[in-house]
């Protein structure tokens, strides 16, 4: 192939020939490339983003005359493409970082739940291991194990009738129970209330 003049190129690019689209690329190339990497380092979309810069310089309508103005318009778009990558890039960043404090925030209620959840679980483990006898079994199996009351005969060997029995005698423990509670910590709150108001008097 003839070598062809600065003049020649820069009115091939002009008119989008792709010999001369080639030629000039290849002068430009190396610098469009260091760049991209002085903007944002070595990446992934480094080659993309070369491939995006020779894309415009394809399409353009800017008339170019030299092939300096050539040099200068594919430096100014390496620029503008690599700052629009930069702001892509920092936008995923941020929301990626929201994603990620929403996930914590989110196992972090997770394991609230569960621990809350379990201490009520072993709460009403306590009181259902403080019914006595066989009515406490019977109480455990239903509550804790999910069995029926078919399911609790057969397991215990009597009538369905004397498994609601026992569930009977637990409910009534369990009300006793919890009014026993209540006195237990009702009566020293009445005493520190009548300190108080005798004190303020």
């Amino acid at each position: 192939m003839t070598p062809k003049t600065p003049h020649e190129i820069v009115g091939g690019v002009n008119r989008k020939e792709g010999w001369a689209i080639d030629m000039a690329w290849k002068f430009n190339e190396a610098l469009v490339n260091k760049l991209i990497s002085s903007f944002l380092g070595h990446t992934p979309f480094n080659q993309d983003l070369a491939r995006d810069v020779l894309e415009i310089l394809v399409t353009t309508k800017d008339h170019l005359p030299s092939l300096d103005h050539i040099r200068r318009f594919l430096n100014q778009v390496t620029i503008n493409v690599c700052r629009d990558q930069r702001k892509k890039m920092n936008t995923q960043e941020n929301h990626e970082g929201s994603l990620i404090y929403h996930f914590r925030s989110m196992e972090e209620d997770d394991i609230e739940i569960a621990e809350a959840t379990a201490y009520q679980q072993m709460l009403i483990r306590r009181k259902i291991a403080k019914i006595p006898g066989k009515s406490g079994r019977v109480f455990h199996l239903q509550f804790i194990e999910k069995m029926s009351e078919s399911e609790i005969a057969l397991q215990l060997n009597i009538s369905e009738k004397t498994v609601l029995n026992h569930l009977s005698a637990a409910y009534t423990f369990l009300r006793m129970d919890r009014k026993e509670t209540q006195r237990r910590y009702a009566y020293p709150l009445i005493i520190l209330l009548l300190i108080y108001l005798y004190e303020t008097l």
